[in-house]
């Protein structure tokens, strides 16, 4: 069966929430991705013939494809329960798309839903305008991302985070991953947003001006990475702590030597909070695109290097293409489909701040 543990969601896909000014706004853009769903469409007729699960919707499912990956679905409502759970769908037209399922051939009764599947999290604990999300995959650190989300004006619309290895309530935590809350700047009303996430870690950037969605993007971090070894600290935190702009994910490739990246421990599981930079195959950054030997995009992943030099793991999903991609023309949103990674064929989404582009794996696992 095709990967559903990671999910990419976007703005501009039906039933998004927005994220602008307003209080709250971009905890409710969390709240949609990481724990509800949306998108919700009421399924007229389900039906299994060979595997494969065709799902008509009259009114419309207003999905999409990124690439050749479609969105994960999650189907309720329907008898076989074996039909209900997420699924990797096929976008075959604007009122109908299929997925492989073992259900045996037939048509499905019940009143079926489908919405687009949330990652995976959990929202922990809540107050006015604030939330803490944690994963509620058995395998993660279950460290916690805190969201405090006020009413942003004009030009700046501000939101302030940090992450705690452990909390007891809204207010209270353990073990924080940075002296001062990291800043995610949300842009004004109806700012564009991508983020990509599994059920232990999660991308967000977020367009710096309204609707701009080919560059300028704020890109942000938070979860477990790839570890290369038991680590039960091994969840990192990226926002801006400097500026509101919030560029600092794109960077970590570059070899800023800025320990941007800040986990709740070291390794070791002793001390406090330590700070991290990500590198990636020497060749980043440096080729023509298109390599002229292959015709071929060439990309390495991130790996993670603890404040002195001690390589702790990989940033998941996320790859530094050899090659300057901005500056070949190539924006947010554009897909590229990548060989050699695992044992399929990939699909990647750029991501581009100001003057840098990341790939990042929408197909997956990332793990």
């Amino acid at each position: 069966m095709p990967d559903t543990t990671v999910k990419l969601f976007r703005s501009t896909d039906a039933g998004a929430p927005t994220i602008g000014a307003a209080a709250g706004s971009l905890i409710a853009v969390l709240d949609a991705c990481l724990v509800t769903g949306y998108g919700a469409v009421t399924v007229n007729t389900l039906s299994v013939v060979s595997g494969v699960a065709t799902a008509i919707v009259s009114a419309g499912h207003g999905l999409t494809m990124a690439g050749s990956t479609g969105p994960v679905m999650r189907i309720a409502g329907a008898t076989p329960s074996g039909l209900n759970g997420d699924w990797r769908a096929t976008v075959v037209n604007s009122t109908t798309f299929t997925f492989a399922t073992t259900a045996a051939d037939g048509t499905a009764s019940g009143t079926i839903t489908a919405q687009r599947a949330p990652a995976g999290w959990e929202k922990a604990f809540s107050g006015t305008n604030l939330a803490a999300y944690r994963s509620t995959d058995l395998a993660a650190t279950g460290c916690y991302l805190r969201v405090d989300d006020p009413a942003g004006s004009g030009g700046t619309c501000l939101t302030y985070a940090t992450g705690y290895a452990t909390m007891s309530d809204i207010d209270t935590g353990t073990d924080s991953f940075i002296s001062r809350s990291g800043v995610i700047y949300r842009g004004g009303a109806g700012g564009a947003w991508f983020i990509i996430a599994d059920s232990r870690a999660m991308y967000i950037f977020v367009g710096a001006l309204d609707n701009y969605l080919d560059r300028g993007f704020g890109g942000y971090y938070f979860g477990d990475i790839v570890n290369c070894a038991p680590d039960p600290y091994a969840c990192g935190f990226v926002a801006t702590q400097g500026s509101y702009y919030g560029a600092e994910l794109m960077y970590l490739y570059e070899g800023s030597a800025q320990n941007i990246l800040k986990f709740p421990r070291s390794y070791t599981g002793l001390g406090a909070a330590v700070g991290a930079d990500a590198v990636s195959h020497r060749l980043a950054g440096k080729l023509p695109y298109p390599n002229p030997v292959n015709n071929a995009l060439m990309a390495y992943p991130v790996g993670v290097l603890q404040a002195g030099g001690i390589y702790r793991g990989d940033m998941p999903g996320y790859y530094a293409p050899a090659h300057n991609l901005y500056g070949a023309g190539v924006r947010a949103g554009q897909m590229f489909s990548l060989d050699g990674i695992g044992a399929a064929t990939r699909d990647f989404i750029a991501l581009s701040s100001t003057s840098t582009c990341g790939l990042f794996d929408i197909t997956g696992p990332w793990r």
